[in-house]
């Protein structure tokens, strides 16, 4: 028979039992929606007013407001962005800021964004992002000065936008520009370009190295009818890092320079799968042409400061973007699409279109200065000038076409026409069909149009992907997604007054697989730090990778080691500390005394429940207290994350 509990135990059981209801649950509670401007008039006292979780419902209209997200976790959201409009002016500088370190759980959405100017440093027109890594999705960016986009040490996810209209200003005109703060010394081993040559119309700019360990990705974005003058007039990447650039449209963009995107510095661009066309850089009006790069796309290729990352250039297709230019100098050679540096190892271009017309090159790679560095590998292009005017390659790579699947045909595309939706498409005939190469790295599994990537669509006996952004439809292949191991040795580790035996960390990639993977520790309490050498590791052509993991005990963790045999809860709310003492002997002396603190807990329950903070007071124990730590490896590029454990035990 079980024995029954005196009055006193069940009180204090009761009691127990609603503690730790309260405790399980009040992080759901924190989460509510505010609607905008229903139960607070502006956005920005909504911003104000909100908590981390918390979402902001903007009703359709116009908003004549400047906003800030003061580093909270809150996703803001438009009603649709054609109709949630934020119209700039109201105050001088971005029309939206992120300026305070927010994350990606910091979302802005479904608005229309116009009418920014930048009016400080660092700051942009349309949107700032300053030592920030937030999520900017879904939006109309437009008719912004300076730039549509300005991040500074930054890396932030931009998916899905539409970015147009973005004005620069001439030499004569008022100075409004989007720039890097001054004396930024973030960078290292290299000034940073937008310090010395702002941007002044790029749709986005990304300059300086990310702070975060992150890189920024574009993705699914239309960057279109941005006019620029002495920057890049789509995308420019200022020693931006390593981002992923990918299933973009960038089109009609206009610029001195690369009209399309430009990448200068420490930065080494993953550039997979984008559709490029009908940029204009026009240099007729400098009066030293060699001093700009007259392309299209132009990528340095190389960001030393992550652990020597190259770019990649794949799956893009790239046509009849023009290249306007008066020689004052006879050796001045340009060339019109695509432009990419050396690197001390081999930039893979791989299965794309690249399409000139006239009387430049339609693609060319660097001249070596640097006698370590290599030219980039050429695999499995067509790359042409309609018309025969000028050779299709140019640089020291131009005697690659020919051989590695590289042509130099009409790729026969289905339409031209880029009034219509998705032209450059292929047709059956196409030599770019079932041409490309299977084992290029980060291959996408989707094409732009999110259609299954290595279709068999003229019956060959292996599936092989096609050229460019788009795949023929055919029979699918069943092929592994891009993706890495991780490995973790020894899974458990002894911690004492000695110096901690290194953790080996292996990464292991498939064939498909080439990108950065960051190395992180998750779940480390404050008894312990963990570092890695090296925190970010490159992987490509399957060859695994080696990193060592130290994981150490703080000095206070050394002396003593908690247990969880105490008697003491501690509630705090605000300044309130409220201790409510468990487990009382249950002698009959003290019953009344029980009884009292049972009613004195309960009437106190609901400030207890709106308490987010408990402490369970422990005793030391001199016993060895163990730890679980998660080790995480995350790649932007595959967006995949894997993770180990690692039992720690502190003696």
């Amino acid at each position: 028979m079980i024995p029954l509990l005196s009055q006193d135990e069940f009180v204090r059981w009761r009691l127990l039992l609603l503690l730790a209801t309260a405790l399980a649950v009040p992080s759901a509670w924190a989460q509510t929606t505010i609607h905008v401007p229903a139960d607070v008039a502006t956005i920005q006292g909504a911003i104000q007013s909100a908590s981390n979780g918390d979402t902001i419902l903007v009703a359709p209209g116009t908003y004549r407001e400047n906003i800030d997200f003061l580093g909270k976790a809150i996703t803001v959201e438009g009603a649709s962005a054609a109709t949630t409009i934020l119209q700039g002016g109201s105050s001088a500088g971005a029309v939206v800021k992120f300026v305070s370190g927010e994350g990606r759980d910091s979302v802005l959405s479904n608005f229309t964004i116009q009418g920014g100017v930048p009016a400080a440093v660092p700051d942009a027109g349309g949107i700032l992002i300053y030592r920030a890594s937030p999520t900017i999705e879904n939006n109309i960016i437009r008719d912004n000065t300076g730039c549509g986009i300005g991040g500074f040490d930054s890396s932030p996810l931009i998916a899905g936008n539409l970015i147009t209209g973005t004005a620069g200003l001439q030499e004569h005109e008022p100075i409004a520009v989007c720039r890097d703060p001054a004396g930024d010394n973030s960078i290292p081993n290299t000034a940073n370009p937008a310090q010395a040559t702002p941007a002044n119309g790029s749709g986005i700019l990304l300059a300086g190295l990310p702070i975060d360990g992150q890189q920024a990705q574009i993705i699914g974005n239309t960057i279109e009818n941005n006019s620029s003058y002495f920057c890049p007039g789509g995308i420019w990447l200022a020693d931006a890092g390593a981002p992923l650039i990918e299933n973009n449209i960038i089109a009609k963009n206009y610029s001195y320079t690369e009209s399309a995107l430009g990448a200068s510095g420490n930065v080494a661009p993953i550039m997979i799968q984008n559709l490029v066309y009908d940029n204009v850089s026009d240099s007729t009006h400098v009066f030293n042409p060699v001093a700009v790069e007259n392309v299209a796309i132009r990528l340095g290729g190389y960001a030393p400061a992550f652990g020597g990352i190259t770019s990649i250039f794949a799956e893009n297709t790239v046509v009849d973007n023009q290249s306007l230019y008066q020689s004052y100098f006879a050796e001045w050679q340009g060339y019109s699409q695509v432009g990419v540096g050396d690197a001390p190892t081999p930039i893979p271009v791989f299965n794309n279109i690249i399409i000139g017309a006239g009387t430049l090159p339609a693609f060319a790679c660097g001249d070596l200065v640097d006698t370590s560095d290599v030219a980039p590998q050429l695999s499995h292009n067509d790359i042409l000038v309609i018309g025969g005017g000028a050779a299709a390659v140019a640089g020291p790579c131009a005697g690659q076409m020919g051989g590695n699947g590289n042509i130099s045909v009409d790729p026969l595309f289905a339409s031209t026409n880029t009034s219509a939706a998705n032209p450059f498409q292929l047709t059956l005939q196409s030599p770019a069909v079932d041409a490309g190469e299977n084992n290029a790295p980060d291959l996408p599994s989707e094409d732009i149009l999110g259609r299954p990537r290595i279709q068999n669509a003229k019956g060959l006996s292996t599936a092989i992907i096609d050229m460019g952004v788009y795949e023929y439809p055919g029979v699918p292949a069943q092929l592994p997604p891009p993706d890495f191991t991780l490995q973790v040795s020894p899974s458990a580790l002894n911690l004492s007054s000695s110096a901690p035996d290194p953790i080996a960390i292996t990464l292991t990639p498939n064939s498909a697989f080439t990108g950065n993977v960051a190395l992180s520790c998750g779940s480390l309490p404050a008894a312990l730090s963990c570092s890695f050498s090296p925190q970010n590791v490159y992987l490509t052509d399957g060859v695994a990778q080696n990193a060592t993991l130290t994981i150490t005990a703080n000095a206070q963790a050394s002396a003593t080691s908690t247990g969880t045999t105490g008697g003491i809860f501690a509630f705090s709310s605000g300044s309130a500390l409220i201790a409510v003492i468990l487990f009382l002997p249950p002698f009959s002396a003290h019953r009344r005394r029980s009884r009292f603190l049972a009613l004195c807990a309960l009437a106190l329950l609901p400030l207890l429940l709106s308490s987010c903070n408990a402490t369970l007071l422990s005793i030391p124990q001199s016993h060895p207290t163990s730890y679980s730590v998660t080790i995480t490896a995350s790649s932007n590029s595959a967006q995949s994350t894997h993770s180990a454990s690692v039992l720690v035990t502190i003696q």
